[in-house]
C-alpha cells in the first residue's frame, strides 16, 4: 500500500511540472487563424461589399496617407503611449509585436 502511494506521489508530481507555455501573440495568432477558418469567406464577402461604398473607400485611402501615418508616429511618440507599451510588457505581453503588424499593414 505504502509502494502505491508512493508511485501515485512520483506520478503526480511528474504531471505537476510546469509546461512551456506560449507568449501572448502566439495566442492571438492562433485565434485569428481560427477566425479566418471559420469566417474568412463571409468577412472577404463583407469587405467585398464595403468596398463599394464611398465612405469606405474614403476610410481606406486615409489609412494610407502620410497623415494618418503621421499621426501614428505622433502617437507613438507620446509619454502615456511608453508608459502604456512599458506596462504591457511587465506582464510579458509583446506588445512591439503588434504595433509592428499594424506599421506593416499601414505600409511603413
Amino acid at each position: 500500500m505504502k509502494a502505491f502511494i508512493v508511485l501515485l506521489a512520483l506520478v503526480s508530481l511528474g504531471c505537476s511540472a510546469p509546461q512551456q507555455r506560449k507568449v501572448f501573440h502566439e495566442h492571438v495568432e492562433d485565434f485569428l487563424i481560427l477566425i479566418g477558418d471559420r469566417v474568412g469567406q463571409e468577412l472577404t464577402e463583407l469587405a467585398y461589399q464595403y468596398s463599394e461604398f464611398d465612405e469606405f473607400q474614403a476610410s481606406l485611402d486615409y489609412l494610407a496617407s502620410t497623415d494618418f501615418k503621421n499621426l501614428v508616429f505622433e502617437m507613438e511618440a507620446l509619454p502615456e503611449f511608453k508608459a502604456v507599451i512599458d506596462f504591457l510588457e511587465q506582464d510579458n505581453i509583446d506588445i512591439l509585436y503588434f504595433i509592428d503588424r499594424f506599421n506593416a499593414l499601414l505600409g511603413k
